[in-house]
C-alpha cells in the first residue's frame, strides 16, 4: 500500500504536463452535424470519445480528483491537489457516452435542445444551480459527485488553518485569527449545505455524494486528525495533547453537530446498494464511529459534582478508562466550555431541575431532521441515540461503536458468512477501542 501511494502522483504529473486539465487541450469543434455521414461521422465520434475518456475514466482528471480526495479522507492527510487547475467543460450526458455507434451518438446529440456544455467544474462548485439548464447535456450524477469531493479540499484547508490558531488553549479563542476562522467555517458550512440542497432539488444526489457531504460537515466541527490522536493512533504523548482540547469540545455546539453528522454518515452508508459497501465507504463509516466513540468516552470520563453525579444528573460510570484519562483529570482540573470561562467542576446542571429523564427527547442521529434535532444542534437538549440491529440504542457506552459498525457491515452483506478483510479489520479495531 505504501509503495502504491508513493507512485500516486505519477498520473497527476503526466496529465498536468500534457495539459489535460486545461480547456485548450480539448477540441471545441468535435460535434456532429446533420450532413455528417460515413467516415466523417465516425472520425468525429472517435475523437469525441477519446476526449470524453480523458474527463471521466480512471486515472484521468475527474476520477483522479475523486480518488485523491478519497485517499485524503481515508488516510487523514491533505490532498495532493485541489482540482482548481481543471478548466475544461464538464463531461457530457451519460446517454451520449453510452452510444454504441456513430449514428446513435449523432441522433442523440441532435435530439437535445441544449447542445453546448460551457460550464466548468469550478463554476459548478461555486453555484450548483447553473447545472439545472444543462441537465440534458451534462452527466449530472458524475458531476454532482465530483462537486462534493472537490468541497472536501476546502474542508481540509479550513482544518489546516484551525490547527494553527486553536492549539494554545481557550484564551486564544478571542483572537482576531480565531474570529476569521469562525467566519470561514460558517461560510464553508453554508456552501456545503446550499450545494447539497441544490443537488437534491435536481434529483442528482447519490448516496455516495450524501456520504461525502456529511463527512465534510462532520469534520468542519471536529478535526479528523485530532480524532485520530484521541484514538491513540500517534501514541500517548499526542493523545494527552488533544485531551484538554476535547474536554472543551464536549457539550458545546461543535460536539452536537459532529454527533449529528456522524449519524448521518452512518445513514448514508446504509443507503448504499447491498454488497457495495467497501473501501472508502467502510472507512467513512469507521471515521463516523470514531467520533461517536470519542463522545461516549468523554462522557464516561466527565468530572463529577460533590453528590457523585455528573453535570447531566446521571451516575458516574465506575469503569476504569485508563491511566491516560486519569492523568488528564489531574492535569486539567477545569477548562472552559464553548469559549466561556465556566469550569466543568463548577458548572450548573445543563437541564432545568424540574426536567425528568422522560422529558428529554430522543435524538436519532441516523434519522430524519426534526424540530427536536434542531433544538439539539442549537442547545444540546436531547439524548443522542442510533439504530443498532433493529433497536434504538443510547450513546451511553463506548462499546456501542463496535455493535454499530458490525451492524452496518453485516446488514450490507447479510447473505455472506464472512466479510471482506478490510471490513473485518475495521470491526476488530472498533472492538479494541470499545474495550479501551
Amino acid at each position: 500500500m505504501e509503495v502504491s501511494e508513493g507512485f500516486a502522483s505519477s498520473g497527476l504529473t503526466m496529465l498536468r504536463r500534457v495539459g489535460a486539465f486545461r480547456k485548450g487541450y480539448y477540441l471545441p469543434s468535435v460535434i456532429p452535424h446533420e450532413e455528417d455521414e460515413g467516415d466523417r461521422l465516425k472520425h468525429k465520434w472517435l475523437c469525441w470519445v477519446e476526449q470524453e475518456s480523458f474527463k471521466r475514466q480512471v486515472p484521468l482528471p475527474l476520477r483522479l480528483l475523486m480518488n485523491e480526495m478519497r485517499n485524503s479522507i481515508a488516510f487523514t492527510r491533505g490532498p495532493m491537489w485541489s482540482g482548481l487547475e481543471i478548466s475544461f467543460s464538464l463531461p457530457a450526458a451519460r446517454d451520449l457516452w453510452d452510444a454504441e455507434t456513430p449514428e446513435q451518438w449523432k441522433a442523440i446529440y441532435l435530439s437535445k435542445p441544449n447542445r453546448s456544455v460551457s460550464i466548468t467544474l469550478i463554476e459548478a462548485v461555486a453555484d450548483a444551480s447553473k447545472l439545472r439548464d444543462m441537465s440534458d447535456v451534462v452527466d449530472m450524477d458524475f458531476v454532482s459527485l465530483a462537486i462534493t469531493y472537490m468541497l472536501w479540499g476546502r474542508v481540509w484547508s479550513y482544518t489546516d488553518s484551525t490547527s494553527f490558531s486553536l492549539r494554545g488553549g481557550s484564551s486564544v479563542s478571542h483572537s482576531p485569527g480565531s474570529l476569521w476562522i469562525e467566519a470561514h467555517r460558517q461560510e464553508l458550512k453554508k456552501q456545503i449545505e446550499t450545494t447539497t440542497l441544490k443537488l437534491q432539488n435536481m434529483k442528482v444526489f447519490s448516496p455516495e455524494a450524501r456520504l461525502v457531504s456529511e463527512l465534510s460537515l462532520m469534520f468542519i466541527h471536529t478535526s479528523s486528525d485530532d480524532v485520530q490522536k484521541f484514538a491513540g493512533r500517534y501514541g500517548d504523548a499526542e493523545l494527552r495533547q488533544v485531551q484538554c482540547y476535547f474536554r472543551e469540545w464536549i457539550d458545546n455546539e461543535n460536539e452536537h453537530h459532529t454527533l449529528w453528522h456522524a449519524g448521518q454518515v452512518i445513514k448514508a452508508v446504509r443507503s448504499i446498494p447491498h454488497a457495495q459497501v467497501g473501501g472508502f465507504h467502510a472507512i467513512a463509516a469507521y471515521h463516523a464511529c470514531l467520533c461517536i466513540w470519542m463522545f461516549t468516552m468523554l462522557k464516561h470520563n466527565m468530572h463529577v459534582t460533590t453528590n457523585g453525579r455528573s453535570e447531566f444528573g446521571l451516575e458516574r460510570s465506575q469503569e476504569n478508562l485508563g491511566d491516560a484519562f486519569a492523568t488528564a483529570d489531574s492535569t486539567y482540573p477545569s477548562t472552559s466550555i464553548a469559549r466561556g470561562q465556566v469550569s466543568l467542576t463548577q458548572s450548573k446542571p445543563r437541564r432545568i431541575a424540574a426536567t425528568t429523564q422522560q422529558d428529554i427527547p430522543r435524538i436519532l442521529l441516523d434519522g430524519d431532521y426534526t424540530a427536536d434535532v434542531e433544538m439539539f444542534l442549537r442547545t444540546g437538549f436531547g439524548s443522542p441515540f442510533v439504530h443498532v440491529a433493529g433497536r434504538v440504542e443510547e450513546l451511553d457506552n463506548p462499546k456501542i461503536i463496535h455493535m454499530l459498525l458490525m451492524d452496518v457491515f453485516k446488514g450490507d452483506f447479510h447473505f455472506k458468512a464472512h466479510l471482506a478483510p478490510l471490513l473485518e479489520n475495521l470491526i476488530d479495531a472498533a472492538e479494541e477501542l470499545s474495550n479501551a
